[in-house]
Parts: C-alpha cells; structure tokens; sequence
C-alpha cells in the first residue's frame, strides 16, 4: 500500500489525498500495478497541476519528485500518445461518476446537462449590401444520466440594412462521443480565419497539432475534472 507522502510523490502524485479518497486511491493504484497499466485519473489530475504550476506554459512540467519545472519531451510524448488507447469504460465509469454528484449538489432541482466544450465555424459572404452568415455550432455536452452526447447544430441568417433574420429553421443533431470527439479534448483549438474576396470564414471546429496530454482520452477526464471542480 502507499500510506505516506514521499511514496505518493514517487508515485507521480502532487497532492496528497486523504480519507475515503486515499483508500480508493490506493486501491487503484495497486489494481493498476498489478496490471501493468498506468493511471489515467491520477495523471489527469497532474496535468491540472501541472498547468497550474508552469503558469500555463506547456513546454514545462512538473516533476513528481524533483518539484521542479523541466522541459517536456515533445517527441517523446508524442510517441506516447500514439501508443496508447481510449479507455472508454473508465472514461464513461467516470462521466457517470461525475454527473451523479453534480445531480447530487442540486438536490430538488431538475438536473441539467453540462457543456464541457463548444466549437464553432462561420462563413460569411457579402454583395450588393446584403449579408449572407452560415453558422455551425458544435456542443460537448455530459447529460444528467452521465452520457457523453455531442449537439451539432446550423442556421443561417440574412442581414440586410441593419436587420437580420432566419429564412429557415435551423437544423440540430444529437450523437453519441465517438473516438474523434474524444481525442478532440487531447489537443488545443485551431482557430482559422480567412477572407478571400467578399467571403469570409472563422472557425476553432478542428484540433491543432498542439498536444496538451501524455495519453489519448486525459484531455476529456480533465474536463470532466475541470467541471466538477468548477461547479
């Protein structure tokens, strides 16, 4: 068992939990070793602490033993992240752990869903004075029931002396997270725009080749950490 503080700073940890939190975490700790696997949870966690305690430079990260800032190995995290594989059991395991607890802190209200991201792409084009705006939506949402679903949704809008309006109604789907929606969470936002004549187009719909985790699904479990936090 880990039962002391330098033996969880050896375990890659930075804080040090304590009651019934410290026996899960010791329990998975040892079901992980004994597997031969790591902790996907537990690095989700340090990956807030370590932008936190880099003061959001992802070229630095905290070491667990040292407690020091060092540079990242981006080749050899990069390689990492290739090799591993969506845990989708602990991914949803965990979605529906932290959906029951937000449903738990408002006790008597109607629970609500949560957006753990939004994605956007705009297209505008422009002639003889009237406006023509195409815009797309997209919502990572947790349901109350601990589903991860995503809402896509498109409209567009005519501006024209000032005043605009909807020709038509707009359309909205609803899906389940699929592995591309998930990894979505591993990188930053590419933010795009480009104007070419009287057409225009801003969008952060798509990932950058930025990396901001060691594993791929960490992005979305510190999400998921993040809103429980926050909440």
């Amino acid at each position: 068992m880990l039962t002391t503080r330098r033996e969880f700073t050896a375990a890659g940890l930075t804080q040090y939990p304590a009651g019934p939190e410290l026996e899960q975490l010791q329990d998975r700790l040892v079901r992980d070793k004994e597997a031969g696997t790591g902790n996907n949870l537990t690095r989700a966690a340090n990956e807030d602490q370590n932008a936190n305690a880099r003061g959001n430079d992802p070229d630095l990260v905290l070491d667990g033993v040292a407690n020091e800032l060092q540079p990242v190995d981006w080749a050899a995290r990069r390689r990492e992240y290739e090799d591993s594989t969506i845990d989708w059991i602990r991914l949803r395991n965990y979605a529906r752990r932290v959906a029951a607890e937000l449903s738990a802190r408002t006790e008597g209200e109607v629970p609500a869903p949560h957006v753990l991201s939004s994605r956007y792409w705009t297209q505008k084009r422009t002639g003889r004075g009237i406006e023509f705006i195409d815009e797309a939506r997209y919502l990572y949402i947790l349901d109350p029931d601990g589903e991860l679903t995503v809402e896509y949704s498109s409209w567009e809008e005519i501006c024209e002396r000032g005043t605009s309006y909807r020709p038509a109604a707009g359309n909205v789907r609803r899906g389940s997270f699929g592995d591309s929606d998930v990894m979505l969470f591993d990188f930053a936002p590419h933010y795009y725009q480009r104007r070419d004549g009287d057409l225009f187009v801003s969008t952060n719909r798509d990932p950058s080749k930025k990396l901001l985790v060691h594993a791929k699904g960490v992005g979305l479990l510190n999400a998921l950490n993040q809103l429980i936090q926050s909440t």
